[in-house]
């Protein structure tokens, strides 16, 4: 071995080194890292510990990276759990020319040193923006949410297109100012007037009679009348009732002619109604010709008298002690439901199951023949839940729902006479002025308190009342009056209308005892002799809408609205001073008009 490093040292002297060289070369190496040489580190490097000219090194080291490459090819290559293993490798490289090709791949970086520096210096100043955008979004954050939680919060709601649920459907009673008459004795009711028809106090309503007596002796006066009708013919010229019998014949031609007319229009019931006049006026005419008695008529008017007196005798007749409206229906119930006990009918009461039926013509003694209805007041009193009735109030006149045949709902407009509040329902009673033919005959109804409709849903927090002052349209010129002070000064005032009466052509504005009163007068700006004094002073109700962050109250209609507990719907056809989507106040209690409500 001695003798093999002593022939190496002959061949190449050089690849002895000194260390004190080797501290001269690392200097260079540095040198050459600082860019003092555009040579090849690495070939500089094997120049001075080899002294082997760079070329050569260079030469030699591409063809053990070409041979490298090829042997890796040829290579297996294995996995230890997952992890590459060099185990089974041949000719790995040896640590120096690890060392070497590690220290050429730097030369890259340090010829684009630059470059990144430039890039560096770039990407710093992007971030420098970045933060300060980011930094610049975060105050501005900070800033809204502060003015967010110290602003000035009210309740509202936004005005929608919507519905509310019909009520809960109710059962209740009709009371009226009603009695009953009954039949003086057996016999067969024969009526002077009409169902539903009106009549006086003391007016003979019909009479019961022996039907079989008065029919034998109606036949017998028949005959007697015929035979005084023939005898009238004969001497009708010279009849002293001559010229009554004319005018009534002409009564009867007349009212024929002008029925006739009413029947080209197909409605056969007129028919009826013709029969019934005609036929009282020509029995009118016989009366007054069988009244005459003059002559040979006197023995056969005897007779016709005396068949009359026992016809009366045979029937009894029977008169109402007081005026109203007859109605020959009856359901047995009119001495249960008074007006004397109306205040305390159980909720068992108002739920009966009840109607009326038509009374029979044939009658024992003691049995109904009529009523008569003797007001045009008449009440429904039913239990109400306390949830469908929370803004009724007694005065009040609401919108109920009648439930009739195949389910058709009729609205019905009452006023609340009385409320009497329980646990869950209240027990209210309903006055009613109209409609009593149409309900003379029922004595159990149902109803609901609201209807399912689409208008403008508005919560019913929301609704208040204010007082407001009528004045011409034609004195609020783009939202300003002009309030007169003196013969030659007047005073300029911003007023927001709440709505507008189309039919004076009047608009509501507010009332401030302080700017504008009743009694004050106001101008035209550019006519001054022509004034309008504030004399109408109204309480109307509304709602604050606060779109622009003031509070401006508008008028609405509540004509034909629907309510439940929570929400009213509205006409819109009957409210052009709101709309859809508008906000509105519903904490009302502390709100002001024109208050600022958003700061």
């Amino acid at each position: 071995m001695a003798k093999n490093k002593k022939e190496s040292s002959k061949r190449n002297p050089s690849r002895t080194i000194k260390m004190h060289d080797r501290d001269e070369i690392l200097k260079r190496v540095s040198a050459e890292r600082r860019g003092k040489t555009r040579q090849s580190r690495s070939s500089r490097i094997r120049e001075q510990v080899y002294s082997e000219p760079a070329n050569n090194s260079e030469r030699r080291r591409k063809e053990r990276l070409q041979n490298n490459n090829s042997k890796k090819k040829e290579r297996p290559k294995k996995k230890i759990n997952g992890v590459l293993s060099l185990k089974n490798f041949k000719d790995v490289p040896t640590s120096n020319e690890l060392f070497l090709y590690f220290k050429k791949s730097e030369k890259g970086d340090i010829i684009s040193t630059g470059v990144k520096d430039e890039r560096s210096r770039s990407a710093v100043v992007i971030q420098i923006v970045a933060l300060f955008l980011l930094l610049a979004t975060a105050v501005y954050g900070v800033v809204f949410a502060v003015n967010y939680l110290r602003r000035t919060v009210v309740a509202n709601d936004t005005i929608i297109y919507g519905s509310i649920e019909s009520g809960q459907l109710c059962r209740g009673v009709i009371v009226r100012d009603e009695v009953l008459y009954n039949s003086p004795a057996d016999g067969e009711a024969v009526f002077s007037v009409s169902d539903s028809d009106k009549v006086k106090a003391n007016a003979q309503i019909c009479s019961v009679q022996d039907t079989a007596a008065v029919e034998n002796l109606q036949t017998d006066l028949d005959k007697i009348n015929e035979q005084i009708l023939e005898m009238q013919k004969t001497r009708e010229s010279i009849s002293a009732v001559s010229d009554e019998v004319k005018q009534y014949n002409t009564q009867i031609k007349a009212n024929a002619d002008n029925y006739a007319f009413r029947l080209t229009g197909g409605d056969i019931t007129t028919l009826y109604s013709m029969k019934s006049d005609v036929q009282k006026l020509m029995d009118s005419r016989n009366q007054r010709l069988l009244s005459e008695n003059s002559g040979s008529l006197s023995d056969l008017a005897e007779q016709r008298a005396q068949q009359q007196t026992k016809i009366t005798n045979s029937q009894n007749a029977v008169y109402t002690q007081d005026g109203g409206i007859i109605s020959c229906y009856s359901d047995g119930l009119e001495a249960s439901y008074t007006l004397d006990k109306l205040s305390s009918f159980s909720e068992k009461e108002t739920s009966v199951r009840s109607s009326g039926k038509a009374l029979s013509k044939n009658v024992k003694a003691g049995d109904p023949l009529f009523r008569v209805v003797r007001s045009n007041e008449w009440y429904i009193a039913s239990y109400i839940p306390n949830s469908q009735i929370e803004t009724w109030t007694v005065g009040d006149t609401r919108t109920i729902y009648m439930h009739g045949r195949n389910d058709e709902s009729v609205p019905l407009e009452v006023e609340v006479s009385s409320i009497n509040t329980g646990d869950k329902t209240s027990y209210v009673i309903m006055k009613e002025t109209k409609f009593l033919i149409d309900y003379i005959n029922s004595r159990s109804v149902e109803f609901e308190t609201s209807k399912a409709v689409n208008g403008f849903k508005v919560p019913n927090s929301a609704i208040v009342e204010q007082t407001m002052l009528k004045v011409s349209k034609e004195f609020v010129v783009n939202n300003s009056v002009y309030k007169k002070v003196d013969e030659d000064t007047f005073s300029q005032l911003n007023v927001v209308p709440a709505g507008e009466d189309t039919e004076d052509g009047k608009v509501y504005i507010p009332f401030d005892i302080n700017r504008i009163n009743v009694g004050d007068v106001l101008v035209m700006p550019d006519d001054k002799t022509k004034t309008f004094a504030i004399s109408e002073v109204v309480t109307v109700k509304g709602v604050f809408v606060m779109n622009t962050g003031i509070a401006d109250f508008c008028k609405i209609n509540l004509e034909n609205s629907v309510s439940n507990e929570n929400y009213t719907v509205l006409d819109p056809s009957l409210n052009g001073n709101i709309k859809i989507y508008d906000r509105i106040v519903t904490d009302t209690l502390n709100i002001e008009k024109q208050q600022k409500l958003i700061s």
